[in-house]
């Protein structure tokens, strides 16, 4: 492969996981932070934090992690609970099945860039000069 080719693989490669970071951080902070908390309102609990998915391990001590990552909650009692995030959702189907997809960094990954390479793509064909355009 030519320099040219490995500059814009790179290229590509970054803007997709900067895509990539900043979806994950919309979808945490958007709505797994905020469910988390309501749950926690609503069941008399406090809420801790939040644990993303870890692709490294399955699990979290002894509890088993959700596909949508878990709650940790304080109860009234001071024992700390895990609850998934789906587990905790009140909501409608569509805005969790919406944040699922965001907070699954490969697929977002994989379709960011696809998408920035196919813009480079365009970019490259319409503004090189001596090409020919139909």
């Amino acid at each position: 492969m030519k320099a040219k080719h490995w500059i814009n693989l790179i290229g590509v490669t970054l803007m997709a996981g900067m895509i990539t970071f900043l979806a994950l951080r919309w979808a945490i902070s958007s709505y797994a932070e905020p469910t988390c908390r309501r749950y926690a309102e609503t069941h008399g609990q406090t809420y801790v934090t939040y644990f993303p998915p870890d692709l490294a391990s399955a699990d979290i001590g002894t509890t088993h992690m959700s596909r949508d990552g878990n709650c940790q909650l304080r109860t009234a009692s001071g024992t700390l609970e895990t609850k998934s995030l789906v587990g905790a959702s009140s909501s409608g189907l569509g805005a969790s099945l919406l944040v699922s997809f965001a907070l699954g960094w490969e697929i977002v990954f994989m379709v960011s860039f696809f998408c920035v390479a196919l813009a480079l793509a365009l970019v490259t064909q319409v503004f090189t000069p001596g090409k020919a355009t139909a």
